[in-house]
């Protein structure tokens, strides 16, 4: 009885010593993932602003875009088929 009681000391004692060295691979981890987020931040910001704009170009009732070549070619290839 008295072993198992110090083998669960001694394995207690190892494990608060090492818990530090688990809290190294969180950290990183929230680390990195902050850098990565604010490396999209431009691009969220981009891609917000081009949003707004075309929900302004609706609600305004603006003239739809002009049909690019792809457009054109798309339309005759279904009306060939």
């Amino acid at each position: 009885g008295a072993a198992l009681g110090v083998v669960g000391a001694v394995a207690n004692a190892a494990l608060v010593a090492l818990f530090p060295l688990a809290i190294i691979p969180v950290a990183a981890g929230v680390a990195a993932g902050l850098a990565v987020a604010r490396g999209h931040r431009a691009t969220a910001d981009r891609a917000q602003l081009a949003l707004e704009q075309v929900l302004d170009h609706l609600e305004r009732g603006a003239a739809p875009r002009p049909p690019t070549v792809l457009d054109i070619v798309g339309s005759v290839a279904r009306r060939i088929t």
